[in-house]
């Protein structure tokens, strides 16, 4: 519509004084306005997310996240503003750390990264070392989510090896919230069971001191049932480091009737290995007066 287009040019303008109102009602609708006409928007996105004017770039940023989803043509518009944005996170308030426009920007991350999107590695990476860990664990528990809806067969199908990516990343293994993907693994057992695996043996004296809730422990000993009869060694090992992290934390009778339950399971496996760690397990809760395992 041109003489739309005129009157926005107008107000636009390096000679008005751009209004906050005007940047954050075309952020609001900018996937509309690509769909309208898409070279106005690019002749014009740099006003409208300004890095220059901190008060216009946040407000802008805000109604964009919260009312727009990603798509390829927004994105391939506004992939040097999702940068700055990712860099600028540095400079993020701390009381915004857990607003809805941070939300919303860790949800289009996770559809950016996810779908695998041109050059989204480096947004990844701007995020990785920008945001603060209050993010960070934001950004994983959004995974988590992610994680029990593909469980369900509910949202989308996002590509299987960026997740993967992320659990492997080394800057987020000492996060607990990773804890929290293993019951809804969209990966074979031997893979979840090793990532467990490792994030147990790494961070147990700091699991031992954090703040993992007692849902955390039942969640995992329930999905270890279901690995016991084809892992059963590896499954052993979790629940070794699980009992012992859960002692320190008085879990261990919300536990029990479960670690219990795997080891019945396991009682007739003819393997001398399996055997021994079975009756390490029992003569660790029997030492902790469970007289049901003795």
């Amino acid at each position: 519509v041109p003489e739309v287009g005129k009157i926005l040019d107008n107000l636009l303008s390096d000679k008005q004084s751009i209004k906050i109102e005007l940047v954050c009602s075309l952020a609001y609708f900018i996937n509309t306005l690509i769909t309208i006409d898409k070279n106005w928007v690019k002749q014009n996105i740099k006003k409208i997310f300004n890095p220059k004017n901190k008060v216009v770039f946040y407000a802008a940023w805000e109604c964009y996240l919260l009312h727009n989803n990603i798509n390829k043509t927004s994105y391939e518009i506004l992939f040097p503003y999702y940068k700055v944005r990712l860099e600028k996170l540095k400079e993020d308030p701390s009381n915004y750390h857990t607003s809805e426009a941070i939300r919303g920007l860790i949800l289009h991350l996770i559809s950016i990264y996810f779908f695998n999107l041109p050059n989204s590695k480096i947004l990844f990476q701007l995020f990785i070392n920008n945001s603060s860990n209050k993010i960070k664990s934001l950004f994983l528990q959004q995974i988590s989510q992610v994680l029990q809806q593909r469980k369900r067969k509910e949202g989308y199908n996002y590509q299987l090896e960026r997740i993967k990516e992320v659990w492997e990343s080394k800057e987020l293994q000492e996060f607990i919230e990773l804890l929290e993907w293993f019951p809804n693994s969209p990966f074979d057992k031997r893979y979840s069971l090793n990532r467990l695996h490792l994030m147990l043996k790494k961070n147990k004296a700091k699991y031992e001191k954090g703040a993992l809730s007692i849902s955390i422990f039942i969640d995992i000993i329930v999905e270890l049932k279901r690995y016991a009869m084809t892992n059963p060694i590896q499954t052993l090992y979790c629940i070794n480091l699980l009992s012992e992290i859960a002692s320190k934390k008085r879990y261990l009778i919300n536990i029990k009737n479960e670690v219990l339950e795997i080891l019945m399971m396991l009682k007739e496996k003819k393997d001398l290995k399996i055997t021994n760690e079975v009756e390490k397990i029992k003569n660790f809760y029997g030492l902790h007066g469970f007289n049901e395992f003795r």
